[in-house]
């Protein structure tokens, strides 16, 4: 499509890009990159082209929201989908349409009580999860705090899994595993933690002969998860633990 320059010039005097898109029927971005070409600024904007929408042109968007779907009023205004979810969040800030949800996120700085519960829980259930128990929003959240608090990962912070442990104690040693609700996501679906709790491998490896500084290691996990969940009892950490996976 063919644009006049002139008629272009002559509207950007009175009308933002947004306008003038909407009236010659083409998309706001085209026009806006034509403009910044040519060289053209609307005198409404003062030159500011990253204000796209005019509030004419919200008005529009957020009246066709009420009958359709964000995509298919991207699709009918000539925007990205992208696009019309910022444009619907700025009318929703103004006050032209109303959320659907209220946000019931926890705002406020982090307690000491907060934290040593997100480390109970984390390796046992999902960061998702966590963040709803906690009323910290998503598994983003949870994962910017973990990373704050360890920088490392909490697939070994409550039990060795059970394919390294076969490798180093009899199975017949150990009772039984504990099977986690936390794992990666894959294409299979996801894949949860088997885990053997510290405090029960400390009792095990008195059994077996291992390397000093496994023994050690052991040792010193077992000193932390008692030190976590407050309890010296390692049947009453169990307990505590399989709580914590089973939402109790």
């Amino acid at each position: 499509m063919k644009l006049n320059h002139s008629k272009i010039k002559e509207m950007l005097r009175t009308k933002y890009i947004s306008e003038v898109a909407l009236e010659l029927g083409i998309k706001a971005p085209n026009l806006n990159y034509y403009c910044r070409k040519h060289g053209l600024v609307s005198s409404k904007k003062k030159g500011q082209f990253n204000v796209k929408y005019s509030p004419q042109f919200r008005k529009q968007a957020t009246s066709l929201f009420l009958k359709n779907n964000a995509r298919d009023c991207a699709k009918i205004l000539g925007i990205t989908h992208g696009q019309m979810i910022g444009l619907l969040e700025t009318s929703r800030r103004s006050g032209l349409i109303q959320s659907d949800f209220k946000d019931t996120r926890n705002r406020k700085k982090w307690t000491f009580d907060e934290r040593v519960s997100l480390i109970q829980m984390a390796g046992l259930i999902s960061r998702g999860e966590i963040g709803k128990r906690l009323q910290r929003g998503e598994q983003r959240n949870i994962k910017e705090r973990i990373k704050a608090d360890f920088n490392a990962g909490t697939k070994f912070l409550h039990g060795m899994p059970i394919t390294w442990v076969k490798e180093i104690i009899p199975l017949y040693l150990l009772d039984r595993f504990i099977q986690t609700k936390a794992g990666p996501c894959g294409r299979g679906g996801r894949a949860h933690f088997k885990i053997i709790p510290w405090s029960d491998l400390e009792q095990v490896q008195y059994a077996v002969r291992l390397p000093k500084n496994v023994s050690s290691a052991i040792r010193s996990m077992a000193k932390f998860q008692r030190f976590i969940f407050q309890e010296d009892r390692d049947w009453k950490i169990r307990q505590e633990i399989e709580g914590i996976i089973n939402g109790k």
